[in-house]
């Protein structure tokens, strides 16, 4: 896992485009995003996508909101508000419009994923981090930490979350955690300088995958 330091988001956005870009060039591609902070980064990649590329990409959400199909509070309608660009891309949704059981869209989740995955030659995936040190959505002491499936879904306070998880984030090339703002510090500093329980802080996932990089404010170097 590598930390990069840089002053601005503007550099992060260029790189990860050219990142897409190229893959793009080479082969199909698998990109999935984030909701929450990363939703203006990831606007931004989508709009620097070589449209004539976009064909050969699939987009999927790493975590998502349960409830009916672009519902107040998803991911998915929070990002197409938030200028995100599909182009000629598919975008492989999570929610389902025939208002599926928590159970039956979890299962249908990880069957999209698996089939995405192996349908790919290349899968990138765009996450942010929690003040609290959760990533996509995985919660501290959640039992997202420990599933053994590759998507989980459950109760946390008023959302009912459905995410990627462990097992599925570990099957991805390459990992691109954009963490910003000063409310991220203090668990940005203790994922860089500690080794603790996923359960405590599952950003800790990020060093499973050896190309992973957290790009920030603060910090530089590897771990």
């Amino acid at each position: 896992m590598k930390f990069i330091q840089v002053n601005d988001t503007v550099d992060v956005i260029a790189m990860i485009s050219n990142k897409i870009n190229d893959a793009l060039k080479r082969g199909r591609v698998f990109w999935l995003v984030s909701g929450g902070s990363n939703i203006s980064i990831e606007s931004e990649v989508s709009k620097k996508l070589d449209d004539h590329l976009t064909k050969n990409l699939k987009i999927m959400l790493a975590d998502e909101r349960y409830g009916e199909y672009m519902h107040q509070a998803s991911n998915y309608r929070q990002l197409i508000e938030g200028g995100f660009r599909i182009g000629r891309a598919q975008f492989i949704p999570v929610l389902t419009k025939d208002k599926s059981t928590l159970g039956d869209t979890v299962k249908l989740y990880a069957e999209r994923f698996k089939t995405a995955l192996n349908d790919s030659d290349f899968t990138l995936a765009e996450l942010g981090m929690g003040g609290d040190g959760h990533i996509a959505g995985i919660l501290p002491g959640s039992r997202a930490v420990t599933s053994e499936n590759l998507t989980e879904g459950y109760e946390s306070g008023a959302l009912t979350r459905m995410t990627l998880t462990v097992k599925a984030l570990v099957m991805v090339n390459e990992i691109y955690a954009c963490v910003f703002g000063e409310d991220k510090k203090e668990q940005l500093q203790l994922l860089y300088e500690s080794d603790m329980e996923y359960a405590r802080q599952p950003a800790q996932i990020l060093k499973l995958i050896p190309n992973s990089y957290v790009y920030n404010s603060y910090i530089g170097g590897s771990t």
